[in-house]
């Protein structure tokens, strides 16, 4: 596989990078000290134009009993990162 760079202009350009054993991209930083578990510290990037995210986006929300904006954002972004 290729390796490539982020865009300079890329939101996730100052984000840490990395890909983990399985193969997904996550999120690195301060969080690294942490004694959180390794998917809250390393947070998976979603797209935020995939079909997937909006399948998942939609899931949580009606998981969540319909929950408002906030509380939605919360819980994803626990183990997900969505630029």
């Amino acid at each position: 596989m290729e390796q490539q760079e982020v865009a300079a202009s890329s939101s996730l350009n100052t984000m840490h990078l990395s890909i983990d054993k399985e193969g997904l991209l996550r999120v690195g930083g301060r969080l690294q000290q942490s004694t959180l578990s390794y998917q809250t510290m390393h947070q998976m990037v979603l797209l935020s134009n995939h079909y997937y995210t909006k399948l998942f986006v939609s899931a949580e929300h009606i998981r969540l009993h319909h929950a408002g904006p906030q509380l939605l954002m919360a819980s994803l972004r626990e183990k997900n990162w969505i630029p």
